[in-house]
C-alpha cells in the first residue's frame, strides 16, 4: 500500500526510517511515535511498520489548503482528512494503537501532549524557518534521551530554505550526538545508545546504498546515497510480506 500512496517518501528513506525505528524498540523508553505533517499517509505507514505493542502513533496535521499542497488524496480524488491516512493504517496494521490530532504542531501542547515523551519525531510540517525550527526544538524537549531520533524532511530542497536554515543551525549547535543525511531527509541521532547502526544499515541495504562521511564545520555526519542497485525483493513495510 505504501507505493500506492501519495506523497514523497522515497524506497531508501522508507528502508532507512523502518531500519532505525526497529532498532529502537526495546533499547528506547519513549511512549509511542510522532510525526508532524502527515498528509495522505506515506511516511505514516512506513512508521506504522515499526511501532511496537503498547505504542502509539500519533499524527499532527491540519490539512490546511496551500497552493503547493493541494488536499486532495491522488488516489480517489476525495478531500484529504484524518479519515484518509488512519483508514490506510487500519488496514496495513488493524491492531495499531493511532491518535490523529488535526491541528498546528504549534499547538500540541495545549492538545493534551505536553509531558508527552516519544522515541521518534518525524517533522515534515511547516517549511518556514521559525516553524521548523520550533519544531525540531519541540521535538528536542520530547524525545527519549536514551536513543531517541529526529527526521528532518526536506532539508536540502530549493523550496525550503527554511528547513535548511533552521536544521543546519541546530546541527552545528550540537545539539545532536550523531547525524545521517539521505537526498531527501535529515536524521538526527540522540543519545548514546546508538552503536552499529552503520553496520546495520549496510547489512540490511547491502549493495542498495553507498555510506561516506563528510566534516561540516566540527562536526561530522554520515551520508547515504542510493547505488542505482535495484531491490529484488519486496518492500519491507508492506505487512503481507510484498508491495501492495
Amino acid at each position: 500500500m505504501i507505493e500506492s500512496t501519495p506523497g514523497w517518501l522515497s524506497r531508501i528513506d522508507a528502508e532507512v526510517m523502518h531500519l532505525l525505528s526497529t532498532m529502537q524498540k526495546g533499547r528506547s523508553k519513549g511512549s509511542g511515535v510522532l510525526e508532524i505533517g502527515t498528509y495522505a499517509g506515506r511516511s505514516a505507514l512506513a512508521l506504522g511498520a515499526s511501532i511496537g505493542g503498547g505504542e502509539i502513533l500519533y499524527l499532527c496535521d491540519p490539512y490546511l489548503e496551500s497552493p503547493h499542497t493541494p488536499m486532495l488524496d491522488q488516489v480517489d480524488g476525495t478531500r484529504l482528512g484524518p479519515q484518509v491516512p488512519v483508514g490506510r493504517l487500519a488496514t496495513c496494521f488493524p491492531t495499531l494503537s493511532v491518535e490523529f490530532l488535526q491541528c498546528k504542531s504549534s499547538e500540541l501542547s495545549d492538545r493534551g501532549l505536553r509531558e508527552l515523551k516519544v522515541r521518534l519525531v518525524h517533522v515534515d510540517g511547516s517549511h518556514s524557518y521559525d516553524d521548523c525550527r520550533s519544531d525540531i526544538l519541540w521535538a528536542l524537549s520530547h524525545i527519549d534521551s536514551i536513543m531517541g531520533l529526529i527526521v528532518v524532511d526536506d532539508y536540502r530542497s530549493a523550496h525550503t530554505p527554511g528547513v535548511a536554515a533552521a536544521f543546519w543551525e541546530l546541527f552545528l549547535a550540537e545539539l545532536f550526538e550523531d547525524c545521517i543525511l539521505t537526498d531527501h531527509k535529515a536524521y538526527a541521532l540522540i543519545g548514546k545508545q546508538w552503536t552499529g547502526w552503520s553496520r546495520a544499515l549496510l547489512r540490511v541495504l547491502d549493495g542498495h546504498v553507498r555510506m561516506y562521511t563528510e566534516r561540516v564545520g566540527s562536526r561530522t555526519l554520515t551520508r547515504v546515497l542510493a547505488s542505482g542497485k535495484p531491490f529484488g525483493r519486496p518492500d519491507c513495510m508492506a505487512p503481507s510480506g510484498s508491495v501492495r
